[in-house]
C-alpha cells in the first residue's frame, strides 16, 4: 500500500527530470492506480451490501421462526 501511495505521489508530482518524457507515464500510472482503487472499493461495497442482506434475512427468518432455508 505504501508503494502504491509513493507511486501515486510521484505520478501526481509530474517529475520532469528527463525532459518531460515522464508526463505520459505519470498520467497512465495515475489512471491505473485510480482504476485499482475503484475496483477495490466496488468489491468492498458489494461485500458489505451482501453481508447486510444476509443479516436482514437472518433477522427475518428468526422473527418468523423458520429453521431451514
Amino acid at each position: 500500500m505504501i508503494v502504491c501511495a509513493g507511486l501515486g505521489v510521484l505520478a501526481a508530482s509530474g517529475w520532469n527530470g528527463d525532459g518531460g518524457r515522464f508526463q505520459p507515464i505519470a498520467a497512465v500510472l495515475a489512471i491505473v492506480l485510480f482504476a485499482c482503487f475503484l475496483i477495490l472499493f466496488a468489491v468492498f461495497r458489494v461485500g458489505w451490501l451482501m453481508r447486510g442482506h444476509e443479516l436482514w434475512r437472518e433477522e427475518r427468518r428468526r422473527s418468523r421462526g423458520d429453521d431451514g432455508d
